[in-house]
């Protein structure tokens, strides 16, 4: 009787045969919480995997961007080198022609300005 008063309060919600023996209800928690850990442990493995990888690529990008600019800047040098070169090369030629200060070869200062 002291049973029936007891299960006559929950009647409404449940009944016997619907009730989950606490061992299964346990093992469903430790599975559920299992499950959680490993699905959560694996994202952090493949977030931490993501992150190595695009710091690489950022590295590897760093490093194609100062190659180029290196390159951009070692062909901007040349072109000046090549552009004094021409300067220098053409000035040498006029002087060789004229002498020195524009005078006639053999004709400057050192010569008495003749």
């Amino acid at each position: 009787m002291k049973g029936d008063l007891e299960y006559a309060g929950h009647a409404h919600s449940s009944k016997e045969s619907d009730r989950r023996s606490p061992v299964i209800s346990g093992l469903g928690v430790i599975a559920i919480t299992g499950l959680l850990i490993t699905v959560t442990t694996a994202g952090t493995i493949f977030g931490v995997h993501l992150l190595n990888r695009i710091d690489d690529l950022q590295t590897r990008n760093m490093e194609l961007e100062l190659k180029v600019a290196y390159k951009t800047d070692i062909e901007q040098q040349n072109e000046r080198i090549n552009n004094l070169e021409k300067k220098t090369t053409e000035h040498l030629r006029k002087r060789r022609e004229t002498g020195n200060y524009g005078y006639p070869a053999g004709h400057g200062p050192e010569y008495g300005g003749k």
